[in-house]
């Protein structure tokens, strides 16, 4: 593919992979059969995130460009899936794909599932394919259990292995403050430090809200469901808590936590302005960290 690192921007199709964001995530225990662990996780997505460009042509080539571009190590998921539906929808040719690589990686934002997600839906577009919830479902089985929720990009709760998925109804728009210590942190280590028990069958999931009529309603829920992965994250990533501290002590943080098994962690504000602000100040005093604001997504 030849390739000028400025052409992929004037290609004709794009699409937005939106950071996937645990606002809250509980661990049941294991399950006995495959030893997948049991969740509910209140999911949500900001506004930032890496980007797909698409030239449509012959063949199937890719190519990954970005800041975070050279931390993908082994084959990249989009690629993967790329392969692997084409070949079952009979599609030949698709063309150029660009991934523009602006998430951390191994940061807790579902950066490849989202990436993953963005993929098929231009492929829906591309090739005419209209997936059903059931084969969106099934992608999780088969290429990661981030995945399907990631397709849709909205807010939901997220339940089972994250192969049960609720939508809500509504959802407030909220300004959000991402940052990383610049460290990535192996999901599996996280979950072995947690240790989690086999679960039980008296260990029901919780249903979660339909909805969230306001950012208050949204944060007493928060309050009260914290995110398990926390302190075997920490083990891990001490540096988890210098961050979570400095998100804590900005003006108008309603709310800092760590997302999925990190290193990301969050800050909550009443609007994305406050929040770039912020993040300014954030990264003024830390230049070292990743630091990026913008706005969780709502639903009307």
């Amino acid at each position: 593919m030849s390739f000028v690192a400025s052409d992929y921007l004037s290609y004709p199709l794009r699409e937005m992979a939106p950071a996937k964001v645990n606002l809250s995530l509980r661990i049941w225990g294991r399950r006995a059969g495959d030893g997948y662990h049991e969740l509910s996780s209140l999911v949500g997505f900001a506004n930032v995130g890496d980007r797909l460009f698409l030239k449509p042509g012959p063949g199937f080539n890719m190519k990954v460009v970005g800041p975070f571009s050279q931390r993908i190590v082994g084959d990249n998921l989009v690629y993967k899936i790329g392969q692997a539906l084409m070949k079952e929808h009979g599609i030949k040719d698709f063309g150029d794909l660009v991934l523009e690589k602006n998430l951390p990686v191994a940061a807790g934002l579902g950066g490849g599932s989202a990436d993953a997600g963005a993929f098929i839906r231009l492929l829906a577009r591309v090739g005419g394919i209209s997936f059903s919830q059931n084969d969106i479902m099934r992608f999780g089985q088969r290429f990661g259990a981030d995945v399907p929720v990631c397709v849709s990009s909205e807010p939901a709760m997220m339940h089972g292995i994250g192969d049960v998925l609720k939508p809500l109804d509504h959802f407030p728009s909220l300004g959000i403050l991402l940052v990383n210590p610049n460290v990535s942190v192996s999901t599996g280590a996280v979950f072995k430090n947690l240790a989690a028990p086999k679960i039980s069958d008296d260990c029901a999931e919780q249903e979660g809200p339909q909805a969230f009529a306001s950012g208050d309603e949204l944060m007493v829920y928060m309050q009260g469901q914290p995110n398990d992965l926390t302190l075997p994250a920490l083990k891990i990533a001490p540096e988890i808590e210098t961050v979570l501290h400095s998100l804590e002590a900005l003006q108008g943080c309603s709310m800092a936590r760590l997302s999925g098994s990190g290193a990301t962690c969050f800050g909550l504000f009443e609007d994305e302005k406050r929040a770039q602000q912020a993040g300014k100040l954030c990264q003024e005093k830390h230049q070292e960290w990743w630091v990026c604001a913008g706005k969780l997504s709502g639903l009307e």
